[in-house]
């Protein structure tokens, strides 16, 4: 075990410390796979963000569930302050398994508290000047248990509809605000088109003076009853591109949401990382307990 984090130490040095956020990507990506307490495990590497837009950066499942994120930070990064801001902030509401690092430092935060549960430093910043530095055994320990419980942690499973409705909210508000911020920067791309076409027929035929904020809480309510609905109706765990075909005809207003969520209309990063959160809280409700 303590080649695995060598070896990693080694490459991270090679790329010095001035490199982008992305340049270390794949050594972390290689470790986490080394390290992984279960083959069942997949460490999902996300896209590159658009700009403005956010989803963690590593999403990690078990048999396809989500057990936790990762979001990293390049190494002379402000851990302390990135961890108080907004973005974390967004994250630690959805996220109850969640490690920030900067590639040396990582920090492993519990439940949505804003305060990490367990934090260690593999290497200092100021080892990447150092040629003969070395990692030390008990950073090499620390560090190991660190991604232990990370791994150790099981998907949200929910039995009691009150705790549901507030894991709902949660995702709600977040899918609510991505979709008001798509309203008011009216690119163009697919996704986006489709919104702002929703938005104008929802003012042309329902409420003329709907705004864009009450037409972003409508739709993240639709989204997510429409993939709850289709959980209700299916015998087994939905996906996001199946999720549409289960929801009865008689629901045309959100037959006509998941035409184009299930033909995966360019849909961006940020947005397909809370609609799989969604999903995959739901696959794990235990139905006959709610």
């Amino acid at each position: 075990m303590n080649a695995h984090y060598s070896d990693y130490f080694q490459k991270i040095k090679s790329i010095g410390a001035s490199g982008t956020e992305h340049a270390y990507r794949t050594c972390f990506e290689n470790l986490l796979n080394l390290i992984k307490a279960d083959e069942r495990i997949r460490i999902i590497q996300e896209p590159k963000r658009i700009k403005g837009f956010g989803a963690p950066d590593f999403r990690i499942e078990r048999d396809g569930a989500v057990i936790g994120y990762i979001e990293t930070k390049k190494p002379d990064d402000d851990s302390e302050k990135t961890r108080k801001s907004d973005q974390i902030k967004k994250y630690l509401n959805i996220c109850d398994n969640f490690i920030l690092t900067d590639y040396h430092r990582f920090m492993l935060f519990k439940g949505g508290e804003l305060m990490p549960t367990d934090s260690c430093d593999l290497f200092d910043s100021t080892d990447f000047e150092r040629k003969n530095a070395v990692l030390h055994p008990d950073r090499i320990g620390r560090t190991d248990r660190l991604f232990s419980k990370f791994f150790m942690s099981s998907p949200v499973r929910i039995g009691d509809s009150h705790v549901l409705a507030v894991h709902l909210a949660q995702r709600a508000k977040v899918l609510k605000e991505y979709i008001s911020e798509i309203l008011k920067a009216k690119e163009t791309y697919d996704f986006s088109d489709k919104i702002q076409g929703l938005y104008e027929n929802f003012q042309e035929t329902l409420v003329a003076d709907m705004t864009e904020a009450e037409f972003s809480d409508a739709y993240s309510q639709t989204v997510i009853y429409g993939f709850f609905l289709a959980r209700l109706q299916s015998d087994e765990k939905i996906t996001l591109h199946d999720a549409g075909r289960f929801v009865p005809l008689s629901f045309k207003v959100i037959k006509e949401f998941f035409s184009f969520i299930s033909l995966d209309y360019q849909i961006p990063n940020h947005i397909l990382w809370i609609f799989r959160e969604i999903i995959s809280l739901i696959n794990n409700i235990d139905l006959k307990s709610i």
